[in-house]
This record gives C-alpha cells, structure tokens and sequence, in this order.
C-alpha cells in the first residue's frame, strides 16, 4: 500500500503483461513516494499524461496518504520524475476538497475548441482543463449537475460537487425527479433491479462504436465482486440499463476497476479488466 511503479512493453499481448517493476538496493519492488513516514498508506489514482507549460510531456497522479481506510493525512497531485523514477509533490489540497481534483480514469474528451480530462467515481460528471496549470486549480473543475435555472436540466457547473446515485434515488423516492431523467442510476438489464455501482471507468469501444462503462456493484451477492457493463452514448450516460459481467474467480472482492480494448496478436478482440 505504499504504491509500486513499473513499465511494460509496447506490444502488449494479452491476457498476460510481464511488468518491469522499479525496484530498491535490496532488488525488492520500491516506493514510490519515499518522502512519507514509514506505515503510511499512499494510495493514487486519475493518472494522466499531459504537457507542463513548456511543452514537455508529464504524468500526474492525483495522490491520498492516509492513517487508514476510513482517515485521510493529506492528499493532492504529484508528478513522476524520470531521473529518479519516483512521484514529487506537486501541490496539496485543503482536506475538506473532495471532488475538484484528478481521480478514477480519465479519459480526453471535447467541447468546441478545449479539451478536457474527464472522470469520476463511475460515472464521468467530474471534468477539468486538460492543461498543467487547470489540473492544480480546485476551482477550474467542473461537475455535471442539476443547473439552478428551471428548465435547462442537468449541466457543467463549478463549485458543486458531482450528483450521486444516492441522490437521485431519493428524488425519485420522492417524486421530485423522473427516473427517465436521471444519470446515475442503473438497474439490471434482465432482471430489473436496482444496480448500486462503486468503482469503474468508462472508455470508447472502437468496434462498437460507443462509450462503455464498466464497474463493480457493491452491496451484491458478493459485496465487491461482480461486475456490470453499460452502453452510452456519450462519457457522462446515461446509461441505465447493465448487463452483467463473467465474475473473476481468482477476485471475489475488488474496490476498483479499469477497462481497456484492444486487439490480440492473433487478430482477437478483447476487453482487459483490471481490478484490485
């Protein structure tokens, strides 16, 4: 839990991938965030690729070092040094930030002339600049949300945290929102019932030609272990309807996962799940 690092060859072949793991003078897989206290958890995610205000292109990392589980020390960006194969701290974040900065998968979508990285837990309603000055500013992100204007339904806006599942749950509860209208939720394509999903990703399918997303439920026959696909037509949904997924046999329990396609050496399509 204190975070490994490796690289992998360009011509993947799947399903195995030999990594090449950084490794310490013991020739034991190294930290790579060296500069916390023994003991400390260093957990990362929303990594990205972009280029730094001189055109050079750099990998960020949004990082979380924690006490445990539930207690969070301190969290912010890092970016990997590749003289020293390691992360240095970028900038840090106020504790009480819990949605504007990177996080989950990012993927790069477009809106007119700017770019953006897009991402979530789940669902893709979180969004930001895809520049290295606009990743480290918590008020250049945007979440994806009822709009405070009648009538306009869901939009970007700022300084709002992103909708969540739960929420919408309760408004439909309510009779405040029609379930037709909502993004987050999603009920099982066959048998019709609700689908709580915890962590995932969502990507371009190039042979469907469609966004798809693909997440773990929690609370199922498995608390953490199966999974769930849905079509969209676009990052942020909706989606609604979830087919799901073969179960891993060798993880019956998984906090996260990612998703990627791609084509085998022998010319076979497939889908990579990676949980952890």
């Amino acid at each position: 839990f204190r975070t490994t690092g490796a690289t992998g060859p360009e011509d993947v072949n799947p399903p195995l991938v030999a990594w090449s793991y950084f490794l310490d003078g013991r020739g034991l897989p190294k930290s790579m965030f060296p500069m916390f206290p023994a003991g400390d958890l260093v957990w990362v995610d929303g990594l990205c690729v972009l280029q730094d205000a001189s055109g050079q292109e750099r990998m960020a990392v949004h990082y979380s070092r924690r006490e445990s589980l539930e207690k969070q020390l301190e969290h912010g960006l890092a970016a990997f040094d590749t003289k020293e194969n390691r992360f240095k701290i970028l900038v840090s974040f106020d504790l009480e930030n819990q949605w504007q900065h990177l996080r989950g998968h990012p993927l790069t979508t477009h809106h007119g002339d700017q770019s953006y990285l897009q991402f979530g837990d789940v669902y893709a309603h979180i969004r930001v600049p895809k520049m290295w000055e606009a990743i480290q500013d918590p008020n250049a992100y945007e979440s994806f949300g009822p709009s405070k204007e009648p009538g306009e339904g869901y939009v970007w806006r700022r300084h709002l945290p992103p909708v969540t599942s739960e929420q919408e749950s309760s408004w439909v509860g309510n009779q405040v929102m029609r379930e037709s209208d909502c993004w987050t939720l999603s009920r099982h394509a066959t048998t019709g019932a609700w689908v709580q999903l915890h962590r995932g990703s969502v990507r371009w399918n190039p042979y469907l030609k469609k966004y798809i997303l693909i997440a773990n439920q929690i609370g199922g026959s498995s608390m953490l272990g199966e999974f769930f696909a849905e079509n969209r037509k676009s990052p942020r949904g909706p989606g609604q309807k979830s087919s799901k997924l073969p179960r891993i046999k060798e993880c019956p329990s998984t906090t996260r996962c990612s998703e990627h396609f791609g084509t085998s050496k022998e010319g076979e399509l497939f889908i990579s799940k990676e949980p952890t």
